[in-house]
């Protein structure tokens, strides 16, 4: 929870690495279990923590998400169209 403006859905955005291209991370670090979880591969990320520890609904999930389709299944065509589009985290 939190004002309207106050980062709620960047950290979220930072903490599933799904930002933007024109973000970058200048400083700080999440720890996860002990582990620091912004520096590792992405492949370790995407097989160990992504939608495993740490997953995310989008703000306005209603007007974001297919209700007959399940979460899960629209995650994976996002994370699909990321790679073959080439976006970077």
């Amino acid at each position: 929870m939190g004002e309207s403006g106050s980062g709620k859905s960047t950290l979220a955005k930072l903490l599933v690495r799904v930002w933007e291209r024109n973000v970058s991370l200048v400083d700080g670090d999440v720890y996860l279990d002990g582990k620091e979880v912004l520096h590792i591969p992405e492949e370790e990320f995407r097989r160990e923590i992504r939608w495993k520890k740490i997953a995310m609904v989008p703000q306005a999930s209603m007007n974001a998400l297919n209700p007959v389709i399940r979460i899960g299944d629209q995650m994976i065509e996002h994370c699909c169209y990321r790679e073959l589009t080439g976006m970077k985290r």
